[in-house]
């Protein structure tokens, strides 16, 4: 998936980057891996802390050019069983 730079940052100071790779069905290394290779400043606990009591603290402008970001999608948890070789005993 591709998401605009900026839009990542609002995100990731609104929200954990569990809640973000959960709501968005991303890779969390892939999460990690663009937080760490573009630079994306990601805010102290105490701030998510005083975000979620909704105590808003001032953050820094986001600058610099809006560009695209590759993250990957999260690959299916599904397992698919061929039924026809299962047994059951009762």
């Amino acid at each position: 998936m591709k998401v605009k730079c900026f839009d990542l940052c609002e995100e990731l100071w609104t929200k954990s980057r569990t809640a973000y790779i959960t709501e968005h069905e991303a890779e969390f290394e892939s999460l990690k891996q663009a937080i760490k290779e573009h630079d994306i400043p990601m805010p102290t606990s105490k701030y998510m802390y005083q975000y979620n009591k909704r105590n808003v603290l001032p953050k820094d402008k986001i600058t610099g050019e809006n560009y695209d970001i590759e993250i990957q999608d999260r690959q299916s948890d599904i397992i698919s069983i061929d039924c026809k070789d299962v047994l059951l005993k009762l």
